[in-house]
């Protein structure tokens, strides 16, 4: 899904996606949105997690034991994955993310058109 600056029930959307994709030029907004939507998820013992697209390229065990591994406290957990391109889509696979029940945030700056990233927010719908 992708989440526009017009919609304002941000939290419900939160809610009933697992992976959300944030992004243009406004830092500050995303920041803002993120913030929001984590302390809502806060008061249900979620925790953050948050990444670079970088840190995942270097490492990409670094993210799929993060999404594999329970967690010893049971804690649900929000996982931000910062400054992502069409790369990214190559070191996970969403539907995992899903069936393991992890809300995903990614961020970007602008997108074309033609980005797969973009694109598979907007047909799927889950991303």
């Amino acid at each position: 899904m992708i989440v526009k600056n017009i919609n304002l029930n941000f939290l419900e959307i939160f809610k009933n996606f697992n992976v959300i994709l944030l992004y243009g030029e406004n830092i500050h907004l995303k920041n803002e949105l993120i913030e929001n939507v984590y302390n809502e998820f806060k008061k249900n013992n979620f925790s953050k997690k948050i990444f670079n697209q970088d840190d995942i390229i270097e490492n990409p065990d670094i993210l799929f034991n993060h999404i594999n591994l329970e967690n010893l406290f049971e804690e649900k957990e929000v996982i931000i994955i910062n400054e992502c391109t069409d790369k990214i889509l190559e070191y996970f696979d969403l539907a995992d993310l899903i069936k393991n029940g992890k809300k995903i945030i990614l961020t970007s700056n602008n997108l074309t058109k033609k980005s797969k990233l973009r694109n598979l927010a907007e047909k799927e719908g889950q991303i």
